[in-house]
């Protein structure tokens, strides 16, 4: 009701990287590749099975672009899967429905070496490559049409260990290609804290990678989930592995009887710098050192609240950078009969009732907004005082809708019990069902860009008469969250991170509107660019600086470069230009890229991309 857009925001986030050897996945990788054999035998595809190279006569002559996918079968431990069939199309399916193309080829590796040999053959023989961990993502950049698609979902491995490295003591080593979910469940949240994709499909690697935010508290409490990463194994464009700390890099020979070498990182090379932001523009990472802090994570308090004219806004902006122990988010959500557990779809059935009869007895044509108030000073435990947080916020002025003890702890319970149902069945939701269009818009100092859409909108204001708007213009599911800065934890600015982080702001707003639609002619995409481009139009109008978060495109923008990284864009050019001269690593808003068309819907393509 209110937590599910929270940690939507972050469902669909771009995830492009990868992660480190696991014996464990080896024989299940083997499975799946007898499987996948036997299915496309029959059905006169080209597929292999097992480790060690088992093709058809048929396969074996396979040439693509000049190159004997032969040799790939041999050479790669995991499995190859060329185009077409059932189990390809399973593989093949990332999470925005409007993702159409169809690589050549997908290599599932199942260690570094594999990613490597990968990125070499296509290096050789010119061809194209992209690279998916998660598949979560508002652009296409997983998938390019006839290429090699490198698909690190076999690279899985999460083990907590003690470790000096790490300033808590604790990290962890993590794959690219695990979930968040998995992360969780061996890494209990419980028990630990650190940031991660709120959804729990979201991929390990591309989360990282892009720079990594959480809005429940993690980013005002932690930082970004880029700043924990304490070392990375990352695989170059000519199939070089190397060792990524900071002030060191390491190179792995290329054959056994030769030594390691090492590069001690400056301006135009550091990798270690450039990866941790920019990282799929730059190399493939195969393995993480992440930072765990061995501390709950907390759960936020979940209030209902009345935001009716501007200064009811500026209170909330107020109360959330107002003390260094709490963390605040404004949500709006717009459910319909998106999900599909029947005691959700009750409750969200009767829902835009509830809100309706609260407007109408409050007598101020306002719906209610749910906000999210997590505690983040170092004495949290598990969960957020619900009824402190509420005082808290009432002495800033933020108009509860319930002030009663019992009423604040009741909804507490009820939302937090909702986010569970919501976030099991998102983790199980099939890929491709929806198209996925949104507006992100972060680093403001104020909320005057999205004062007039947060009040006056039809489709998405507080003051909309119909709540069902949403529904009528075709979308299935909309989210819309209003995050306050207010950084506690700032690390060592000798190495710092290439995302854009505003100069290192600690306190500011951070927006997120996305509308997820199966529709694809419907008025959906339309509705959410137009919001985008009018906040966009009146922060221009100003002068107010902004940025954009790499792992939410900025879809129309000349300036996306920069909204991503800022002045760290310059450097990351003579990185690029270092480790990957060739631009092996590209694809649209890649650093280096002109390539601006990469967003399935936006204003000169509303309805995206034709049908496959």
């Amino acid at each position: 009701m209110h937590f599910s857009y929270v940690f939507l925001v972050f469902c669909f986030t771009v995830h492009r990287v990868t992660a480190s050897f696991n014996k464990s996945t080896a024989a299940e990788c083997g499975e799946e590749k007898a499987a996948a054999c036997n299915a496309f035998a029959a059905a006169g595809d080209a597929t292999t099975a097992a480790s060690g190279g088992i093709y058809t006569d048929a396969e074996e002559d396979r040439v693509y672009k000049g190159a004997p996918l032969s040799i790939l079968y041999k050479q790669i431990s995991g499995s190859v899967l060329a185009c077409c069939g059932e189990e390809y199309e399973r593989r093949r399916q990332v999470n925005n429905r409007a993702c159409l193309a169809r690589p050549y080829v997908i290599i599932r590796p199942i260690n570094t070496q594999d990613v490597a040999r990968t990125v070499s053959f296509a290096h050789r023989n010119g061809i194209e490559i992209s690279v998916r961990s998660g598949g979560h993502g508002y652009t296409c950049n997983q998938l390019k049409e006839g290429a090699i698609l490198i698909d690190l979902r076999g690279m899985r491995k999460v083990v907590l260990t003690k470790t000096r490295k790490s300033s808590t003591g604790f990290a962890a080593i993590l794959g690219p290609g695990a979930t968040w979910g998995q992360v969780q469940r061996k890494i209990s949240p419980k028990r630990y804290s650190y940031p991660h994709g709120q959804c729990r499909s979201v991929g390990v690697g591309g989360y990282l990678l892009g720079g990594g935010v959480n809005w429940l508290g993690t980013y005002n409490k932690y930082g970004y989930g880029a700043e924990q990463v304490l070392r990375m194994r990352v695989v170059t464009a000519n199939g070089t592995i190397l060792d990524l700390t900071p002030g060191k890099t390491t190179i792995h020979p290329a054959y056994k009887h030769q030594h390691k070498t090492w590069l001690k990182p400056d301006f135009h090379n550091d990798l270690f710098f450039g990866m941790r932001g920019a990282g799929s523009s730059l190399a493939i990472a195969t393995e993480f050192l992440y930072t765990i802090h061995p501390t709950p994570e907390t759960n936020p308090a979940v209030v209902l609240v009345w935001v009716t004219n501007k200064q009811d806004l500026w209170n909330i902006q107020a109360a959330g950078t107002g003390s260094s122990k709490y963390s605040i988010a404004i949500n709006n959500e717009f459910a319909g009969d998106f999900w599909n557990s029947f005691k959700t779809r009750i409750v969200y059935k009767f829902l835009p009732t509830l809100l309706t009869s609260l407007k109408i007895l409050h007598r101020s044509g306002d719906v209610p907004v749910y906000m999210t108030i997590t505690d983040i000073s170092g004495t949290a435990g598990e969960f957020t005082e619900p009824v402190a947080a509420v005082r808290y916020l009432q002495s800033y002025g933020v108009k509860v809708t319930y002030d009663q003890p019992i009423l604040i702890r009741a909804l507490d319970s009820f939302g937090r019990y909702l986010y569970e149902m919501n976030i099991d069945e998102q983790e199980e939701q099939p890929p491709g069902d929806y198209n996925l269009v949104g507006a992100n818009i972060g680093g403001m100092s104020d909320t005057t860009a999205l004062e007039r859409v947060f009040f006056d909108d039809q489709t998405f204001g507080t003051k909309r008469k119909d709540n069902q708007k949403f529904r009528k213009l075709g979308c299935d599911y909309c989210f819309w969250t209003i995050h306050i800065r207010n950084r506690q934890l700032f690390l060592s600015p000798e190495y710092p991170i290439s995302t854009n982080t505003d100069r290192n702001l600690v306190t500011g707003v951070d927006s997120n509107l996305v509308c997820l639609f199966k529709n694809r002619w419907s008025e959906c995409p339309k509705q959410v660019i137009r919001v985008k481009k009018e906040m966009e139009e009146t922060l221009n109008k100003y002068k107010l600086s902004y940025s954009k978060y790499y792992n939410y495109p900025s879809c129309d923008s000349a300036d996306w470069m920069f909204r991503y990284w800022g002045s760290n864009y310059n450097q990351l050019l003579q990185i690029k230009s270092y480790w990957d001269p060739e631009n092996v690593f590209n694809f649209c808003q890649s650093v280096g890229s002109t390539d601006n068309s990469c967003c399935p819907f936006t204003l000169t393509n509303p309805q995206g991309p034709p049908p496959g």
